[in-house]
């Protein structure tokens, strides 16, 4: 499954039980950045 949205919150991470992301847009280079996808549900 590919998704793709400028802001990570907004993402269904749990609604799909995604176990892998990716991240290779280059935008979130920091820690707390990238941490929004966890929160968003990806584990």
């Amino acid at each position: 499954m590919i998704l793709s949205k400028p802001d990570p919150d907004r993402l269904p991470w749990k609604e799909y039980d995604i176990d892998c992301v990716v991240e290779s847009s280059g935008q979130f280079r920091r820690v707390n950045e990238l941490e929004r996808h966890l929160d968003a549900g990806a584990r």
